[in-house]
């Protein structure tokens, strides 16, 4: 049967079919036309909808109307199918929340492939892809091949790893450096609303590219990594995971706003502790106005506290997105850390100190010709375990933390204005947007000159808004992990010898230095548990320990 229009034109009438239909009505194309339809009308409101659809006799599809489905949890009732074929993983780690709009624009890894290449990696690029904003990856692989091999085999045995460490230092660093002192020397809030809207659109593109110079030296570390990991459990009989202990204290600025090996923070610690005051202030319970008195202290404290919040305050503190707050707009945070570093007696010297004593434990239990090898393979693991943490803390932790700080300026004139509703909505938004809204242009925009092609839809207030609360309220524990049916477990015996190095290396530095797969069970326990967080992005908010 089928219900059509009644013979009087008034309501429906039950039709009985002739002949039977033994066919499915719709046909293969139209039912994946009418999944698209559904997929995007389910991402455009990021909740699961109640949508009516119907087909017209020539067959164009119309969508009759949408509503929210409301007895489903949270993103929990949002369907999750895989956005492309073959198995796509989360990474709760690094991106556990719905990323912005201009993170998706921006997230890309095609620009590791020369590095991954001399590496002798299988890995040409790790695709991307977005299911309701939340990040799904898929590495692509490359068929081995005798150029590889050759890649691989020069890259080891000539330690071609050297010369990227070398670049890492001598070049990368100080280039790194001076794009960060560009924007450390703008005050955002002294600029005129016309120089803001330059500097806004210059924020968008250096986020973009601090992003790109994160990832710029992802393969080498984490093949050299995961290498010495392999190499010193190989030599000393220790767990793989263990010998990240000889690790630990590389890099000082790893401890951020602790690091008494930066001049600029140890001078400040040292006038904290002689200032009662000061150290009062630390621990007053009104943080934002203790951080104003601080920062307005007279003489010598007052300027470099200044100093400290421009080159560490800005830093993000859950993640490497745009719509992630600052450590300086969580005053309570910084204030507690840095009480903890006016106070704390341990230093980084003590911490070194005590990997030493570890380190001539372990040699010590082996025979006197693995000695040099020991301290080579020791040596080569610090020095890049040290890049690994760096280049990010370089790039996009510190430069998009900068970046969100003009942009933030901005969306305070726009909120006094009452374009927007608030100063941080303005963070989710894209580039084109941003600065439309801020030329006045409601309406769609023509864009030329931003790499967008065609019309920009421009976010209304309560959209920009609504994009802010789905990202912050998104509960990643009802995320699965992976999409798809995962490939079988390649044989790594069937790879050439170098190449097998390169990817052994990469698979310990990568999945067990970083997201620790020999841990599910914990992650268990942790998922069951309202106190326990694992990741480097634990809070959107308040963020404490």
């Amino acid at each position: 049967h089928k219900f059509g229009r009644s013979s009087n034109s008034e309501g429906v009438a039950k039709v009985p079919l002739v002949p039977p239909h033994v066919q499915p009505v719709l046909s293969k194309s139209k039912l994946k036309e009418l999944n698209i339809v559904a997929k995007s009308i389910e991402d455009f409101y990021n909740a699961p909808m109640d949508i009516e659809w119907a087909v017209q006799q020539d067959g164009k599809l119309m969508i009759l109307q949408t509503r929210p489905i409301t007895n489903v949890k949270s993103n929990g009732g949002l369907s999750f199918l895989p956005p492309g074929e073959g198995f796509w993983t989360f990474d709760p780690t690094h991106m556990p929340r719905p990323i912005s709009k201009w993170m998706q624009e921006n997230y890309s890894f095609e620009y590791g492939a020369n590095n991954s290449r001399r590496t002798g990696c299988l890995i040409r690029s790790i695709n991307f892809r977005f299911v309701h904003q939340f990040s799904y990856s898929q590495p692509e692989f490359i068929p081995p091949s005798e150029p590889l091999e050759r890649a691989a085999k020069a890259y080891w045995e000539k330690k071609l790893y050297e010369d990227d460490y070398r670049e890492f230092t001598d070049f990368f660093r100080p280039d790194c450096e001076a794009l960060l002192e560009e924007l450390r020397a703008v005050n955002p809030s002294s600029l005129s609303y016309r120089s803001l809207k330059v500097y806004v659109a210059r924020c968008f593109d250096l986020a973009g590219e601090f992003w790109k110079l994160h990832h710029t030296y992802t393969f080498p570390t984490m093949v050299v990594v995961g290498d010495y990991m392999n190499r010193m459990s190989a030599l000393t009989g220790k767990d793989v995971m263990e010998t990240l202990k000889l690790l630990e204290a590389s890099s000082p600025e790893s401890r951020g706003v602790l690091n008494k090996k930066d001049p600029l923070l140890a001078k400040l610690y040292k006038l904290l502790k002689a200032s009662k005051k000061a150290t009062n202030l630390l621990q007053n319970k009104n943080a934002k106005w203790a951080l104003d008195c601080l920062l307005h202290m007279p003489n010598e404290l007052g300027e470099t506290m200044r100093k400290v919040r421009t080159k560490y305050g800005y830093r993000l503190v859950g993640g490497y997105d745009l719509v992630v707050p600052s450590m300086i707009e969580t005053p309570s945070f910084f204030l507690s850390t840095l009480y903890l570093g006016a106070t704390e007696e341990s230093d980084a010297e003590k911490a070194e100190e005590k990997v030493r004593k570890l380190a001539d434990e372990w040699k010590k239990n082996l025979p006197d010709e693995k000695h040099a090898e020991f301290e080579e393979i020791l040596d080569v693991g610090r020095r890049f375990f040290r890049i690994r943490d760096e280049r990010g803390l370089q790039t996009d932790l510190s430069g998009i933390g900068l970046c969100r700080r003009g942009i933030l300026e901005a969306g305070r004139r726009l909120a006094d204005q009452g374009v927007i509703l608030e100063a941080h909505h303005l963070c989710s938004a894209t580039k084109d947007e941003a600065l439309s809204l801020m030329g006045g242009d409601f309406s769609l925009l023509q864009c030329s000159g931003s790499g967008h092609q065609g019309l920009v839809k421009i976010p209304t207030p309560k959209e920009l808004e609504r994009r802010i609360n789905y990202i912050a309220e998104a509960d990643p524990n009802l995320i699965p992990r992976a999409l798809g049916v995962p490939p079988p477990e390649p044989d790594p015996m069937a790879l050439p010898p170098n190449i097998r190095r390169t990817m052994g290396a990469l698979d310990t530095g990568m999945l067990r230095g970083i997201w620790d797969e020999g841990q599910k069970d914990a992650d268990e326990d942790i998922l069951k548990s309202k106190d326990k967080v694992k990741g480097l992005a634990a809070s959107m908010g308040n963020i404490t320990g």
